[in-house]
């Protein structure tokens, strides 16, 4: 979603291994600082669980797959809202 919202907005999308440079577009979009920040911290923790599965030893749980879940979904609604 956020590299949609790039290719939408800014006709670029990112290419690097990390995901930090997805989560810096999304201030290039020219759209409220404070909705863009509330966007980011949902994208941010996501990528957060997404990083501890796939990179630490421990399973994860339920409460991370919730966790996940509310921030996934509250992303996509709003990335959503912003596409046509």
């Amino acid at each position: 979603m956020a590299d949609a919202l790039a290719v939408f907005y800014l006709g670029k999308r990112s290419v690097a291994q990390a995901h930090e440079e997805s989560v810096a577009l999304l201030y290039q979009l020219g759209m409220d600082r404070k909705e863009i920040e509330r966007a980011e911290s949902h994208l941010t923790k996501l990528l957060k669980v997404k990083n501890l599965a796939e990179y630490e030893e421990r399973l994860l749980g339920q409460r991370d797959s919730g966790q996940a879940t509310k921030h996934l979904e509250r992303f996509k609604a709003w990335a959503q809202g912003k596409l046509p």
